[in-house]
């Protein structure tokens, strides 16, 4: 009875391994399949779905160059069609004309012909002139302060232009010395002479800024605006740039804050600088190419706003009659927002992702590598020169100098009022220190 016991479990190993080499064999004649993506401006690509939303497909895509993936998130009105389970050719074919990935999207008014040279694929590596713009707009960030990159990124003469957007609300850290408060007592005594004048300067400079990068620095050298943060009057500046990419934990919008600082009690007087406001907000805006309707909605945190997309185009409408209505309860939750705080209203904001599933932004990028491979961009350098350097330090350094013009203000209040020759001796060193950092520094 056991005698064949050894022989039965030999036999019955042998059929295991020809099975499993039989399925190994199958596995290897199953060509390996992939999914194409064509989207609507003109670019094909190539990877795996991940998953599928009613608005967006989940997306890895392969950059067949440098053999690096990065997950994206489509949103289906920018899909043409999807190729599904294409098989690959086997390796030692040729691979087919379709593979070749398609260039970025011209800017506005362009033909694909005509799309700047840094947009095509080449053994070149492409290299990047990044501008930090980081903090409170109309102090850290103001047009004077890039006016000598701009000459040097003409003299440079890089692929791109990528400029790091990182700024909150005005009210969040310099609404008083912005609005001229009281800052001995963080107290704001309203003035609307000073209110009206500050905001027409505020504005002045946002369009300076716009109209100097926009205008001045060549065609040729595409341009990004890529945004951590843009809130408050710098959403003015992330949507006057066509190529927008957000960051995964970035906001945009906020556009209400100013708004709600022109609404003066004279009638009049808020017609007129709601007008002008509007105006200038959306001739900045439309180097961004959107709909003024979305403009309109952003800028007015009083109106409601909804999406639509029709053929390859977003839609938006001043009502709620779109496909999607802009509001919290309403499908993203938390991811959009209409903000407010006391009296003063905000208006809209939008996270990462509604800004890419309808079509504000372009992407979604968490570092440098990220963008550069949603630009398709195979090899960057990040250029470095003494301009950028002082860029990227002009906060730290005029802050500080700020601190030490209050000190000197306090010592030269303390000292003016007393009234012996020493206090005077005192309070005039004291404003001799305020006089001379005010001078050395424009703002």
């Amino acid at each position: 009875m056991f005698r064949n016991q050894p022989w039965n479990a030999f036999r019955t190993l042998s059929l295991l391994l020809g099975l499993t080499f039989s399925l190994l064999l199958a596995n290897g004649a199953m060509a390996a399949t992939e999914d194409i993506v064509h989207l609507t401006d003109g670019r094909v690509l190539h990877g795996q779905i991940v998953k599928e939303t009613n608005g967006a497909v989940i997306f890895d895509y392969l950059n067949p160059d440098i053999g690096i993936s990065v997950t994206m998130t489509l949103p289906k009105a920018s899909i043409l069609k999807i190729d599904r389970d294409v098989v690959l050719p086997d390796a030692d074919e040729p691979a087919s004309s379709s593979s070749s990935q398609a260039k970025p999207k011209p800017a506005s008014g362009e033909s694909e012909s005509s799309a700047p040279e840094s947009s095509v694929q080449s053994e070149d590596v492409a290299t990047f002139y990044v501008i930090p713009m980081h903090g409170q707009i109309g102090t850290d960030i103001r047009s004077g302060l890039y006016e000598d990159a701009i000459e040097e990124i003409k003299s440079l003469s890089p692929d791109f232009v990528i400029i790091e957007l990182d700024s909150s609300m005005n009210g969040d850290t310099m609404i008083n010395y912005w609005m001229g408060g009281n800052v001995d007592t963080d107290t704001w005594k309203d003035d609307p002479y000073r209110r009206k004048e500050l905001i027409t300067s505020l504005m002045d400079d946002e369009e300076k800024m716009v109209l100097d990068f926009h205008q001045q620095i060549p065609k040729d050298i595409r341009q990004v605006m890529w945004v951590k943060d843009a809130t408050g009057p710098a959403a003015l500046l992330a949507l006057s740039w066509e190529d927008m990419y957000m960051h995964p934990d970035g906001d945009l919008g906020s556009l209400g804050e100013i708004w709600s600082m022109i609404q003066f009690p004279d009638p009049d007087v808020r017609s007129k600088m709601q007008k002008a406001w509007f105006g200038a907000a959306k001739g900045m805006m439309s180097y961004g190419g959107h709909p003024e309707a979305l403009l309109h909605g952003l800028l007015d945190p009083t109106g409601a706003l909804s999406f639509s997309c029709k053929g390859r185009e977003p839609v938006w409408y001043n009502n709620f009659n779109g496909d999607i209505p802009i509001r919290p309860d309403f499908g993203y939750g938390a991811e959009i927002r209409h903000v407010r705080t006391g009296n003063i209203m905000f208006g809209y904001e939008f996270s990462a992702t509604p800004c890419e599933d309808l079509l504000i932004s372009d992407g979604t990028a968490s570092n440098l590598n990220d963008l550069a491979l949603l630009l398709n961009v195979r090899e960057y350098r990040r250029l470095e020169t003494d301009k950028m350097a002082t860029m990227a330090s002009y906060q730290e350094v005029w802050r500080a100098k700020l601190d030490r013009a209050l000190e000197a203000l306090k010592e030269y209040t303390k000292y003016i009022g007393r009234g012996t020759i020493a206090d005077l001796q005192k309070a005039r060193k004291a404003l001799a220190r305020l006089t001379g950092l005010v001078r050395t520094d424009e703002s």
